[in-house]
C-alpha cells in the first residue's frame, strides 16, 4: 500500500495501527513494528497508546507471530515503568495468562525468579491498595519458586503485613 504524502520522509520505526484503541479486529503488526514495539512499547508516551501497543501484541502472539518468551520478557520491562493503574492491571493478567498457557515448564521456571521479582516488586511500591491487591494477586498467580510460595505462606499466616506505599512516583 502507497501513501503518497509519505514520499520522501524517513520510514518511521514502528506503525501502531489504531493507536487509540477504538477499532475492532486484529491489526498485524509488520516484522518492523513487532520488533520496534516488543522492545519499547513501555517508553511510547501515551498511556493508550502502550495499552493499544500491548494488545496488539498479544493478538500477534496468539496468532503465532511473536515468541512467548519474548512476550513476558517484553511485559517484565513495562511493569517497571507502566504508571497507570489499568495498563498494569492488564500487563499482569495478560502476562500470567501466557506464563501459564504459553510456556513450556521449562521457560516457566526459567523466567519465573524474575516475574516474581518484578511482581512483587511493584506490590511493594504500590500507591493505591487497588494496585496493592492487583499486584498480589498477580503474583499469586505466578508465584512458582521456593521464595515466591515462602512469601506468600507468610502473608496468609500473618508473618509479612503489606503496607500501602507513600512514594509518590514509581517511575523515578
Amino acid at each position: 500500500m502507497a501513501v503518497n504524502e509519505a514520499r520522501g520522509l524517513l520510514r518511521p520505526a514502528y506503525v501502531l495501527p489504531d493507536a487509540h484503541g477504538v477499532g475492532y479486529g486484529f491489526f498485524e503488526l509488520d516484522k518492523e513494528s513487532r520488533a520496534y514495539l516488543l522492545a519499547n512499547f513501555q517508553s511510547l508516551p501515551e498511556a493508550v497508546f502502550r495499552a493499544t501497543a500491548w494488545m496488539t501484541l498479544y493478538d500477534t502472539l496468539l496468532e503465532g507471530q511473536v515468541e512467548p518468551g519474548a512476550f513476558v520478557r517484553s511485559g517484565l520491562r513495562g511493569i517497571r515503568t507502566e504508571p497507570e493503574e489499568l495498563n498494569l492491571s492488564f500487563l499482569l493478567s495478560t502476562l500470567s495468562t501466557v506464563f501459564w498457557g504459553f510456556l513450556s515448564e521449562t521457560e516457566r521456571r526459567a523466567l519465573a525468579p524474575d516475574f516474581e521479582k518484578e511482581t512483587w516488586n511493584l506490590l511493594l511500591s504500590a500507591r493505591s491498595s487497588s494496585l496493592k491487591g492487583t499486584c498480589f494477586k498477580g503474583f499469586m498467580r505466578i508465584a512458582v519458586t521456593q521464595q515466591g510460595t515462602q512469601r506468600l505462606r507468610d502473608v496468609w499466616d500473618g508473618r509479612l503485613k503489606l503496607q500501602v506505599s507513600t512514594c509518590a512516583n514509581r517511575t523515578s
